[in-house]
Formats: structure tokens, C-alpha cells, sequence
């Protein structure tokens, strides 16, 4: 990869000018083949990951911070083809649904029946979603196994759909949709639906929309799922071995070993997380809040960081030997911000930078960087919780 990009204009996948690069720019470390276009991709993601704070971007990098920034346009609602490099499939060939009510969540949407072989699911530890109540379910194709040789991250049979549902007070918001239609890390088509005032079916929002129905709710652009989902090799987050195995409701690890459904079998139908009650607490807030981005799947962020809060099923034996802990405790920061300089000081909290950065949103501190608008103070607390334990003598 070229190192010396100085003076050169970076575009995105739809020929938007995004970024002219006055200094040069290191090498990407690791590049998987669906980031052919990896540069490019590196610095409009960076840009819109940073809207808030493109002057520190500005004078960390020489980008101009006037340079654009708004989404690139989505493809238009009901209709999908090959996947461009962003891992969004273009417009152009085979139509996809316009309604939630066409995607075959449902056999009666009315009646919030659904269709058959469609699966309700729940992680263990779920993604803080500003106090939103959110649904799951699943279909895979019947007779399709999921290939689980990597049982951190499975890959899904062609025709597999997932949703995931918020709602408020009792109103669904928005439901959001992946469709994998092609192998590869590309082959997921993305949408959101946003529900209508009268609760009767939800339309796609491929620009996604602000403030659903009066309330702090916004739904993501069409666009942006790669900020996230870029994370898993395969797209999915939060379907896999450590996250669904629990006793609770709906689908688990258990019961897709005792259908057959994972190829290989894995050695276990149940993992168990490491540690004390409060250590799992902490290891699963972090692994699902932040371990999409923070693993060294997502080039992105662990290019910049190396940093793992992605709790992986081999580093399960004690909470020392785990990823999160090996990244997080005593470890100094990438780059040292608002005087902070150590990722986790055992017994200090304050002094902690992944600790202080989850208790704001301010745009040029608060962790996580997109789709919150207010902190999670249980997730928070549980954070608390574990950083003074480690301190504790004997434990």
C-alpha cells in the first residue's frame, strides 16, 4: 500500500470528493479482499464517524474539515443488486421490499403473527440502544446449516434474514432488516423500516429518518450499517456462540446444537463467561457495546487502536487471560486525551479512560461515538463496579 498519498483527493464509492490529504497517510495493516477500495473507504468513514469533530480530525490529519461530509445517497427503496465495497448492495436488478409486511417477518402483520420458521432470539448481553426495548428474530433457510468453524463468528447460509426491532413505551419505532443474498461480506442487503402512526406496517428508509414519531429516536441511513457491521466478517453481530448461550427465551446455543444446525458441531452447547457476577457484567456490556467496532475484524477502528473488547470463545479460562481484560487493564491509550493515559486503572475510575469516555456524550469524547444519545448508566455502573474490583486484594 502506498505510503506518500500527500496532495491526493479521496473519493468515496459514489465519486464524492470526501477528503484532500495534505500529509502523508501509514499503511492499512490488514485488508480483507472486499476492501479493495480500503483508503478511500478509511478516510469517508473516518469523516463520518467524526461529523462533530472534524476540526480535531482536521489538525490530526491535514484534512480540510470543510471538505463534504453528508451520507452518499442510498439505493432506492426496492431494489438491490451486487454489493459495491462499502458492503451495500446497488441498486439496479432484483426488487426488495418497499413495506415491512413483504419481508417475511410476518404471516399477519396485523396480528403480529409471524411467518413460519422465523425464530425469536435475545443475546445475553444486548447493546445499550438509549433505553429503547428492542425485539429479535431469525430465519434461516431450512436445511441450511450455519457454518460455525469460527465459533466467535458464524457464517450464515444465502436467503438467511434477521430484524431487530425498537420500540418506546410500548409503539414500535423502527425495524431493521438484513438480507444476506450473496456469499461474502458484501452480500447483505440493509434496510430499516420505519412504522407508520397507525401501528399498521413500517415503509424503508434507505436515508434513514430523525426523531421518529416525537421521540430522541433516529434510524440510520441505509449507508451507515457499515460503521457497525463492518465489525463481523459475516455481517451479524451478536448471533453467535458466547452471546446466545443462556437458558433464557428463544433461540440458543443449546437448541441449534440439539436441531443440528451448526456445521461443525461445536465442543459445547453452553459457554460460560470468566470470572465473578461482577466481572461478567463488565466483560459483556463491554463485548456488546463495544466489541463490534473494538475487534480486529473492524479495520477501521483496530488499525487505529488494536484495542479488543470482543470477548472471544478461546480466552475464556479466567478473566486475566481474556481478550478484554489483556487490552483494557493497565494498558495505555492510543492517544492520550482530556489527560487521560491508561485504558483501565485498577481501583480508579476517574482516572480510567474507557470509564470516563462511556460516562458522556460530549462529540469529542463520549464512547460510543454514534447511534446514542444518552449514557448508559447501567452499563456504566457495572464498568464501576469492576474497576474497583480489580483492585481488591485476593480476589
Amino acid at each position: 500500500m502506498d505510503q506518500h498519498l500527500a496532495g491526493t483527493t479521496i473519493h468515496d464509492m459514489t465519486g464524492q470528493v470526501r477528503c484532500q490529504l495534505d500529509v502523508p497517510v501509514a499503511p492499512i495493516k490488514r485488508e480483507r479482499p472486499e476492501h479493495r477500495n480500503a483508503i478511500a473507504l478509511r478516510w469517508s468513514c473516518l469523516l463520518w464517524l467524526g461529523r462533530s469533530s472534524l476540526a480535531t480530525l482536521a489538525a490530526t490529519t491535514g484534512c480540510d474539515a470543510t471538505s463534504p461530509a453528508a451520507d452518499p445517497p442510498a439505493a432506492p427503496a426496492g431494489t438491490h443488486a451486487a454489493a459495491d465495497a462499502s458492503g451495500t448492495p446497488e441498486a439496479g436488478t432484483a426488487t426488495e421490499p418497499v413495506l415491512l409486511s413483504q419481508t417475511g417477518l410476518y404471516a399477519d402483520i396485523a396480528q403480529r403473527l409471524l411467518a413460519p420458521g422465523v425464530l425469536g432470539y435475545r443475546p445475553r448481553y444486548e447493546l445499550w440502544s438509549d433505553a429503547t426495548t428492542k425485539d429479535r428474530w431469525i430465519l434461516v433457510p431450512a436445511g441450511q446449516p450455519i457454518d460455525a468453524r469460527d465459533m466467535d463468528f458464524w457464517s450464515f447460509p444465502v436467503g438467511t434474514k434477521v430484524w431487530k426491532q425498537f420500540s418506546k413505551d410500548g409503539r414500535p419505532l423502527e425495524t431493521r432488516m438484513l438480507h444476506k443474498i450473496s456469499q461474502g461480506h458484501g452480500g447483505w442487503f440493509r434496510m430499516a423500516f420505519v412504522w407508520l402512526e397507525d401501528g399498521s406496517d413500517a415503509t424503508a428508509a434507505p436515508d434513514g429518518s430523525e426523531g421518529v414519531a416525537g421521540t430522541s429516536h433516529d434510524v440510520p441511513s441505509q449507508k451507515r450499517c457499515d460503521e457497525c457491521h463492518d465489525g463481523a466478517p459475516d455481517t451479524l453481530l451478536a448471533v453467535g456462540a458466547l452471546q446466545l448461550s443462556h437458558d433464557g427465551p428463544g433461540l440458543t446455543l443449546a437448541a441449534l446444537v440439539r436441531q443440528r444446525r451448526l456445521s461443525p458441531p461445536p465442543p459445547s452447547a453452553m459457554y460460560a463467561w470468566p470470572g465473578s457476577p461482577i466481572a461478567q457484567a463488565a466483560l459483556g456490556m463491554l463485548h456488546a457495546n463495544c466489541g463490534h467496532c473494538h475487534n480486529e475484524h473492524h479495520i477501521l477502528t483496530f488499525d487505529k487502536t488494536d484495542m479488543v473488547t470482543f470477548l472471544s470463545v478461546r480466552s475464556l479460562a479466567n478473566v486475566e487471560q481474556s481478550t478484554t481484560y489483556l487490552s483494557l487493564v493497565a494498558r495505555p491509550v492510543s492517544k492520550p486525551l482530556a489527560g487521560l493515559t491508561t485504558r483501565l486503572v485498577p481501583g480508579d475510575p476517574a482516572q480510567s479512560a474507557v470509564y470516563v469516555r462511556m460516562s458522556t456524550r460530549d462529540p469529542l469524547l463520549g464512547m460510543p461515538p454514534i447511534a446514542t444519545k444518552q449514557v448508559d448508566l447501567a452499563g456504566l455502573e457495572s464498568l464501576r463496579l469492576w474497576i474497583e474490583d480489580l483492585a481488591r486484594p485476593g480476589r
